[in-house]
């Protein structure tokens, strides 16, 4: 959820312009903004949902605004959304895993008129200063951009814990948030090819429900299941490439709502949606198959107006290749209700077994590749240290977008 028009070359002092959290007034006038490119013809205040849900708890969402410095509380010249999230590191050479934080930004916005100028750029390399460690990053170039952004008050500095990184989905292509960059040389949001990988599979009819072998998770389920969650990632990353000299790192799916956001935003632009968000299916529980299988956990999302008319997997836990027959089973039946043609999932490690069973379903068209520049959600990560100390991003999958 991201502007839609490049920068042209700079036409104005951006020095002129610092950061804030938006007041109500310039909150209201990004959510008008947001909905001029992604209303899709619902009504613009859907936008104030967003600060409601668990995700915000606590200052864990807020709106940020670029203003000129003579009227910090005027209009705004280009906005964005923050969502504050726990993480996972763990450093090179090292088993052990630190509790860390992260961010996510969306919504990244500038008003039509204003647009083309440079203001959304250097909105988000003035963030960095205010989401990363001062001293992990370049110093603030104040020949260049003026003053740094005014100090926060206690109480909003203590919602903003320093972040080792921050992540954005572009959908205006895979170079245009370098730009942001962090002071005047670190380029801002990188994205990996590895990141940018989806495969789609048909779908089959299922009609009618049947007698299932698995358990529905419904989204009152979520807040439950994210704990469970949480450990076998904790997990995965203190036993995953033990020699590697790469630091890594990854959000924590335990953060206050993340694991809803999809789900719950998905309901939002159906009609009715009040009536059935609780009761919405997103997600399995499989059976273990095998001795030495584990129950295996798939969240979904039945399409998303923001993402795709798919049915989208957006987390996999436990899942084993030869469980995949059945995860397809569940998911005709959703997919089935939903009128709903092929499914979609981000982050699947293509050389793994499960990579390859996916990608040689019997019986069903099958077809991998890169996400499209244009609208293509591409995960671009702007890293808080030195270029040498960049860590890799161990999750990349639908869950985490936003």
């Amino acid at each position: 959820m991201f502007t839609v028009t490049p920068d042209r070359p700079q036409r104005v002092d951006l020095s002129s312009y610092t950061i804030r959290l938006a007041n109500v007034a310039q909150e209201i006038e990004h959510w008008r903004a947001s909905y001029v490119h992604w209303g899709r013809g619902k009504d613009w205040a859907v936008e104030k949902c967003k600060s409601e849900g668990d995700w915000g708890r606590e200052g864990g969402f807020r709106c940020w605004v670029l203003v000129r410095r003579d009227a910090v509380e005027g209009p705004i010249y280009s906005g964005c959304e923050t969502f504050r999230r726990k993480a996972f590191q763990r450093e090179n050479g090292s088993n052990e895993v630190r509790d860390t934080f992260s961010y996510a930004v969306a919504s990244v916005v500038t008003p039509e008129p204003l647009q083309r100028q440079g203001y959304a750029s250097h909105l988000l390399s003035l963030l960095h200063y205010l989401l990363g460690d001062p001293v992990s990053l370049p110093p603030f170039p104040t020949h260049r951009w003026g003053p740094p952004p005014p100090l926060l008050s206690a109480a909003d500095h203590a919602q903003f814990p320093p972040g080792i990184a921050s992540v954005l989905f572009s959908d205006v292509g895979s170079t245009f948030y370098e730009r942001a960059t962090i002071g005047l040389d670190w380029t801002g949001y990188i994205v990996e090819e590895e990141s940018c990988h989806q495969v789609t599979w048909e779908l089959k009819h299922r009609p009618g429900p049947t007698e299932h072998q698995w358990d529905w998770i419904y989204l009152r389920d979520l807040s439950a299941v994210s704990g469970e969650l949480s450990r076998g990632a904790r997990k995965r990353m203190e036993s995953a490439h033990p020699d590697s000299t790469t630091s890594v790192w990854a959000p924590d799916p335990a953060s206050d709502g993340t694991l809803a956001f999809v789900p719950t935003t998905a309901v939002w632009w159906r009609s009715n949606p009040t009536s059935v968000l609780e009761a919405e299916i997103c997600g399995v529980r499989l059976p273990a198959i095998k001795a030495d299988q584990e129950e295996a956990i798939v969240l979904f999302t039945a399409g998303q107006a923001l993402i795709g008319d798919a049915m989208l997997v957006t987390y996999v836990h436990n899942l084993d290749a030869d469980q995949l027959p059945l995860l397809n089973e569940a998911l005709d039946e959703v997919g089935s209700r939903m009128g709903l043609k092929e499914g979609w999932i981000w982050g699947l490690e293509q050389a793994s077994e499960l990579g390859k069973a996916w990608m040689s379903l019997s019986g069903r068209k099958v077809k991998a590749g890169r996400r499209d520049e244009t609208m293509g959600h591409l995960l671009g990560v702007a890293w808080y240290g030195t270029p040498e100390s960049r860590g890799e991003l161990a999750d990349s999958a639908m869950w985490t977008w936003c």
